[in-house]
This record gives C-alpha cells, structure tokens and sequence, in this order.
C-alpha cells in the first residue's frame, strides 16, 4: 500500500485501515482515532478503494495529485523519457458524499455544544386565556443599507441587534402578560443564503454587511435574547422559524441551533415541522403562518380551508405572511389575512418604493380571538 502524504494514500486512511483491520469494528476505529464514526468508515472505505485500485490508475494518481475516489478516467501524455507532458480527467466529482459528510459532522459538533439555556424567572402572575403572538417577518439579517442610497434608515448587524432589542422592549411594555408566547420566524430572517450573497433562485446579487459565519452567529444571540425575554414575560413559549426566499437554507441553521440551546427546557419549545407552512390553534382562534411568496392570498386560505385540522373548530382564524416588505390586510372568506410591514427598511434594490417598518405582538383571548395589537415603528432615538 503506498503511503503517500495526499489522495486515498493519505496516513490517516492507512491508519484508520490497519486499525479496522485489527479491531474489526468502526465504532472501535472512531474510539482509537478520536474521530466521529461516519468518519472513521469513510476513511476505511478510501483507505481499502485505494488499496485495490490498479497499478496504472494509482501511478495516475501520483504523477496528477488526484485522489482514487475523484479521478475516473482521463489520459496522461507523457513523451520519449517518460515525462508528463499533460493530463485530462473525465469526472471529478468524488463519488461519496465527503463534503456533506464533513458538514454534516462539523455542524453535529457545533450544536453539541451549545450550552443549553439556564433557567428563567416566569412571570408571578399571568392571563390563562391570552396568547401573545410575536410575528418576526423579513428581518434580513446580515442586510447592509446606506441612508446616502435609500433614503431611509442605515442598516448592519449592530443596528438590527439594537433596533430589534429596542422594538422587543417597547411592545413588551404594553403588551398583557400571557399565558403563551409565540414567536413566529416568518422567512427573510437572514438576508442571504449563504457568502455567494445571491438569491437562490433569480440569483439577484444582494448588499450584505458580512460574511455568513459572523452573520449567523450573532443571529442566533439575538433570537436567543428575544426567547429570554419572552420566557420572562410569558409562561410557555413556542417558537416557529420558516423559510424566505432569502434564506431557504440558512434558516434550518436557526431552528436546530435553538432547539439544542433550549433542549433542557420545559417552558420553551420548537415547532420543528418540516411543512411550509405554521398551524397553532388556541381555543377559537386559529392562527397560521407563511412567508408569502408561492401564491395569492386567495389560494393560501383556500389551502388552509383544506389542510387545517382545527379549522371547522375555529370561529377566529388569522394568517400572516410578508415577502412584498407592504402593510397589506384583508377577509377572505372565514380567514382575516395580513401582510406584514417589514422589520428591516428598505436596501438600494427596494429603496424606489414606500417602505414602513414595524415590530408588533398580536394578542388573543381563548374565546373571543385577537383582542390587542401593541406595535413599534421602529423609529430611531433622535430622528425627527
């Protein structure tokens, strides 16, 4: 076997090999190396194609610097000496699934770690039939704004922390304390999916204030200090994130990070559906949840017609949705529809239209439905 230091010679598959070879089991490679087990089985399996590989195709691999699992096929031309003049590879994607893997398992290891959530204080008094309904649409996080460009408010990750910690504080002011709390992520939360900075599917470039890393980092303290603060305000807490346009995969990173940071916690919990789609009923009132982008109002209640195990039980029934960044409300048959004004203002590509901001908790009583609004404009200390 050749113990070349790159490719499927790499020392680490040999050694994960003569360790399987001795032990017999992968669980037991992964104790002895001190790496996860779906590792410790990739390293063999490579470790082992390497091995049995021909000799032609692994002098290839020496003179190429490829690896067995990535080079398939090509030529080498080489001239009267015996030098490499040139080379080609037909197929260059590895044939397993490494890179997930290697996702898959930093991230496993992120979220093992997470301390979990302490204990908070509940409130000493609260109203058995009220649920507060905290919607956090279009956020875009990680958004970069310039007043110069827009005409409107300047936007980074410090100014969204602060306008959101200032806009929580001022509705929790006036608002009852409930016996529930629910926070609703309803899509656009992050501006971007990922560092290409586009949208996933018109790929329009976006104006963003850092790189995903940092962006989704502070995220996630800042929803952890919202939660925090509705524990203290609240006797139970549901949260719900939702997918945007924006963030149609970032946003997962969100939900699972949250429910591993409150996995100790009996007051808080994460509604992790892997529908499209927020359903919560609480007495008459139904209260659903979208981020508005894959069809007209009219189709949506019609779907909800359909779909809502507890619509027929419900006299009161309400849906929030956003993407349009425009205050917009109507009664559609039986379902009160809202479009929600956005929590972030507008960036150089939506600066040519009337954008309002607002933060808001909707109250609801068990009986008679939504009985209070409490909402903040998100206007800045100073400005006029």
């Amino acid at each position: 076997m050749s113990s070349a230091g790159y490719a499927d010679g790499d020392p680490r598959f040999i050694a994960a090999l003569e360790a399987y070879n001795r032990l017999g089991q992968y669980v037991l490679v992964a104790k002895e190396l001190g790496i996860p087990n779906t590792t410790a089985e990739r390293w063999v399996k490579r470790a082992k194609a390497w091995d049995v590989a021909p000799q032609g195709h692994r002098d290839a691999v020496e003179i190429t610097k490829l690896d067995y699992g990535t080079a398939r096929g090509g030529w080498i031309k080489t001239n009267a000496a015996g030098e490499v003049t040139g080379h080609s590879v037909r197929w260059t994607a590895p044939q397993d699934d490494t890179a997930n893997d290697d996702l898959l398992e930093r991230v496993t290891a992120a979220f093992s770690s997470v301390v979990a959530s302490v204990a908070v204080r509940p409130p000493a008094h609260v109203s058995a039939e009220l649920c507060n309904v905290l919607p956090l649409y279009d956020v875009h996080w990680g958004m970069a704004a310039w007043s110069g460009e827009t005409g409107g408010d300047d936007y980074d990750l410090e100014l969204a922390r602060s306008d959101l910690i200032g806009g929580l504080e001022r509705v929790l002011e006036i608002a009852p304390q409930a016996e529930t709390c629910v926070i609703l992520v309803g899509g656009d939360f992050f501006h971007a999916n990922d560092n290409t900075a586009q949208t996933q599917k018109s790929k329009h470039v976006l104006d963003v204030a850092a790189r995903m890393f940092r962006v989704i980092d502070t995220a996630i303290y800042a929803l952890k200090y919202v939660i925090t603060r509705a524990l203290e305000h609240h006797k139970s807490v549901v949260i719900r994130v939702l997918r945007g346009n924006h963030d149609e995969d970032s946003c997962k990173i969100l939900a699972f990070a949250l429910r591993e940071w409150l996995r100790d916690n009996n007051r808080a919990s994460i509604d992790m559906d892997q529908r499209d789609l927020f359903q919560f009923q609480w007495g008459r009132a139904a209260i659903y949840g979208h981020h508005g982008d894959k069809g007209k109002p009219e189709g949506f209640a019609l779907k909800l017609a359909d779909v809502s195990p507890f619509w027929s039980a419900c006299k009161f029934r309400y849906a929030y949705t956003g993407h349009k960044h425009k205050l917009q409300a109507e009664r559609i048959g039986g379902l009160y529809w809202e479009r929600l004004d956005p929590f972030a203002p507008s960036d150089d590509y939506g600066s040519t239209w009337v954008n309002r901001r607002a933060l808001k908790i909707d109250t609801y009583h068990k009986s008679r439905g939504r009985v209070g609004t409490y909402l903040d404009p998100i206007e800045r200390e100073g400005l006029t």
